[in-house]
């Protein structure tokens, strides 16, 4: 009798000692040690209240730092220091000459490089009925349908560059568009490239001015002014 009330007794104490254990209970698993690993349900709870704070996802700050790499648009064109190709020259109109003389511009302008192969373009922009020795055409123009300003720009590669000069002074139609003619006409070769302003009296000397000054540094021969019209 005493050996069943001495087991009975340890059978207690087991019992009592596994109620007390700090192992026991179900919130046991979101109990994190001092030191200890944190796994997922606590990544991210920088104050300790339970809650897990929402910085934003992996992508959010990706799509930031993306963000921030950005460079923002900063006008059409580019000043340049070479003319090496037609996008340079382009943005040798757009920029290095137009920035000279924004007082004297149409209200808009048009700047563009006319496919060789497109010969009804080239030849309405330039009256030239071929393209030998032409590397690029580049016109810019008047967007306004009574406009009479334009700005051809011929890049050659040098074999015939006098001739193409000679050629576009010629044959060039001051009268071209529907409402509007040009009242003078002036043009300029730098190295291989020619350059020929069409517009009215002052409009053609500014603009042809800002040629030159523009093309100082940018070209290593600027040639001499020739009125071809007016």
């Amino acid at each position: 009798m005493k050996h069943f009330a001495f087991a009975i007794l340890t059978l207690a104490f087991i019992l009592l000692v596994a109620a007390c254990s700090p192992m026991s209970g179900k919130n046991q698993t979101d109990t994190v040690p001092d030191g200890g690993i944190l796994d997922g349900s606590t990544l991210g709870d920088h104050d300790g209240d339970g809650h897990v704070e929402d910085n934003g996802s992996s992508d959010g700050m990706n799509a930031g730092s993306d963000k921030s790499d950005k460079k923002e648009d900063t006008g059409a064109f580019t000043t340049v220091k070479k003319v090496k190709d037609a996008d340079d020259a382009v943005n040798f109109i757009g920029a290095n000459v137009y920035s000279l003389c924004r007082d004297s511009l149409p209200v808009m302008t048009e700047t563009r490089v006319l496919s060789n192969d497109d010969m009804d373009a080239l030849t309405y922009s330039t009256e030239l009925e071929d393209t030998d020795g032409i590397s690029d055409v580049i016109v810019s123009e008047s967007t306004l349908a009574d406009g009479s300003f334009s700005v051809v720009m011929l890049r050659t590669d040098g074999t015939n560059t006098e001739s193409l000069a000679r050629r576009l002074a010629k044959g060039i139609d001051p009268k071209k568009w529907d409402h509007a003619s040009a009242g003078k006409a002036a043009a300029i070769t730098l190295d291989d490239d020619i350059v020929l302003v069409m517009g009215d009296d002052e409009q053609v000397d500014d603009v042809i001015r800002a040629v030159t000054t523009a093309a100082v540094g940018v070209y290593d021969r600027v040639g001499e002014v020739r009125v071809v019209l007016g």
